[in-house]
């Protein structure tokens, strides 16, 4: 005969626990984490959407902004409207740095540089009030305008000195900052691997990526300039 013994007195406990700490997370998910919190909980954004106060336009705004990004609308082609409604929006670190990103792009691949360039250094530093991943990304992103547009290697490597690659976010974006980096420590034997597994990691048959090749194609074209121009500069001194 099968004889079964209760369960020891912990294992109830530890279970009773386990379902009390549970709860007391859920319960304080439903309090509002306040406006100077870094990322606002699901709570707080039901109440900003519930008042219908700025807090709940800016949310719209972000949401509109990230959907260009994840329907892969190559930056160009961002509405004109909506950019020059973003530009003149001012709301939390978070949404003023996808803003400034934003437009630094659409600038960008619209062929003002000039106004890409402010852009670019707004969103460097609204990224300072953000958090690690953001400020990463934004160093990184900032290192390879340096070198591509500003041609101001001197900055870039002290901005890369900064970065994380490893924590860097999609795998083309890793690589074009490595690229970057190699290129403004002019190590340019190690460019061309870089920009061609940024290459090979963009998806095909979508608009945005088409500026991302943009992008890699003039890094590349920067690497072999600086290599030819260092052979020329060894066959005068020879």
């Amino acid at each position: 005969m099968t004889v079964f013994s209760a369960p020891p007195a912990w294992s109830g406990a530890f279970w009773s626990a386990l379902a009390l700490f549970h709860f007391l997370i859920f319960a304080l998910g439903l309090i509002p984490n306040g406006e100077s919190a870094k990322a606002r909980n699901d709570a707080t954004l039901f109440l900003a959407l519930y008042r219908n106060a700025t807090a709940a336009q800016e949310l719209s705004l972000y949401h509109r902004l990230t959907q260009l990004r994840l329907a892969a609308i190559r930056p160009c082609d961002y509405p004109a409207s909506l950019m020059s409604h973003a530009a003149q929006w001012k709301g939390r670190p978070e949404a003023n740095f996808l803003i400034a990103r934003t437009l630094s792009e659409w600038a960008l691949d619209s062929d003002d540089q000039t106004r890409a360039s402010v852009w670019e250094r707004r969103a460097l530093e609204q990224s300072e009030h953000c958090d690690a991943r953001l400020r990463n990304s934004a160093l990184a992103a900032s290192g390879c305008f340096d070198v591509l547009f500003r041609d101001d290697s001197a900055a870039a490597r002290e901005k890369f000195r900064k970065v994380d690659f490893d924590a860097l976010f999609p795998a083309y974006f890793a690589h074009r900052a490595r690229a970057a980096a190699f290129l403004a420590n002019n190590r340019t034997e190690q460019v061309p691997a870089q920009v061609i597994r940024a290459q090979y990691a963009l998806p095909q048959g979508l608009p945005y990526y088409d500026f991302e090749r943009m992008l890699l194609g003039r890094l590349h074209l920067k690497a072999l300039g600086v290599a030819e121009d260092s052979l020329v500069s060894s066959a005068a001194a020879g």
